[in-house]
């Protein structure tokens, strides 16, 4: 999804037959090209999934493109969250798959290939099974650095959340989960 061209999903109109073409080139000749239709129903459900927040309900394709920011890397100099097991001295690097700003909010958006059986059941389940709400503190604490430097925003009141977007459930209008990650994980 990072060498998707956003331009292919941010007009409505034939998004179906650009993603198409695009992702043609990528898997024709592949052991990927008999996937061809549920992959590009997954393409398609990534950018056209709703996504609900308390502020807003709206999908990647109402997002206007210079507010997308994907695979923006980071750097830490400790993390609060992780006290007990590194140095406020050690550094760690991560990358945020994707961050946007809609209707004056900040969110956060990390893709998941997780398959989800049951529902969003499953998704809470995979939440907590695999650390992602850790992993969505840590990088919200991230991005709160850069905004606290860059942006002189009040962070609180321009954070929008976090979506965890499984990939697997968005042609089906599911697999999608919006929360806000705890200032401070137990």
């Amino acid at each position: 999804l990072e060498k998707l061209p956003l331009e292919l999903c941010c007009n409505k109109e034939d998004v179906e037959g650009r993603l198409l073409l695009w992702l043609r080139h990528y898997i024709s000749e592949t052991p990927y090209a008999s996937w061809e239709n549920a992959l590009l129903d997954i393409l398609k459900g990534a950018f056209c999934v709703p996504l609900t927040s308390p502020f807003a309900t709206f999908s990647l394709m109402d997002v206007s493109e210079d507010k997308i920011f994907r695979e923006a890397p980071f750097l830490m100099q400790g993390c609060s969250l992780l006290e007990e097991h590194v140095q406020a001295h050690d550094c760690f690097t991560g990358t945020i798959d994707m961050c946007f700003e809609y209707q004056e909010k900040l969110y956060l958006l990390d893709w998941k290939s997780n398959w989800l059986e049951e529902g969003y059941e499953d998704v809470s389940q995979a939440l907590e099974t695999h650390n992602y709400r850790l992993q969505a503190s840590i990088y919200k604490e991230a991005l709160k650095k850069y905004v606290d430097k860059a942006c002189h925003r009040n962070f609180e009141d321009y954070f929008g959340g976090v979506f965890y977007v499984f990939l697997r459930g968005t042609f089906q209008k599911q697999g999608v989960v919006h929360f806000f990650p705890d200032n401070r994980y137990d």
